[in-house]
């Protein structure tokens, strides 16, 4: 059984996490110009929560799919790879890499794929100087952040 499902239920991010296995078994499939599928805005779905652990698992949750089509669609991995990278993104900007072993292992391939994917990322979105000069730091500087905070918590159990 793959990590993400051992790690994870099927409820977080329903549709993102299960919509590409369903194209690919269906049949056929038809395309309606026309919005039929709506979002329902919860403040306490995992799209909008910015707790350590939810994080971690929509980023894990991106890499499951993002290595879906990697394997059966290749034409559409771009696709994949942009939404793993905002996951990505918004999981390693906004925190120090976790101690549980799980989430330091999910964490650590988020970071890896980062530094990885993050020119790509930048030229296929045409991202604006902001996030451009942030992403720049978090490549060359999150090791000495990292280890900042380590030193910060030390010091602070020092007292």
């Amino acid at each position: 059984m793959d990590e993400a499902k051992l790690f994870f239920t099927a409820k977080n991010m329903g549709d993102y996490s299960w919509m590409h296995n369903i194209f690919h078994k269906a049949a056929n499939f038809f395309y309606v110009d026309e919005k039929l599928y709506f979002y329902r805005y919860r403040a306490d779905s995992i799209i909008h929560n910015t707790d350590l652990t939810k994080m971690v698992q929509r980023y894990a949750i991106a890499k499951e799919r993002r290595d879906f089509y990697k394997l059966y669609y290749p034409q559409m991995l771009m696709y994949a790879n942009v939404g793993a990278f905002k996951q990505a993104w918004d999981l390693c900007k906004n925190y120090a890499c976790p101690s549980a072993a799980q989430e330091k292992k999910i964490y650590l391939e988020a970071d890896s794929f980062i530094k990885e994917f993050a020119n790509e990322y930048i030229n296929v979105l045409k991202v604006g100087k902001k996030e451009r000069l942030s992403l720049w730091f978090y490549a060359h500087f999150n090791k000495g952040v990292r280890i900042w905070k380590w030193l910060r918590k030390k010091i602070v159990f020092l007292h």
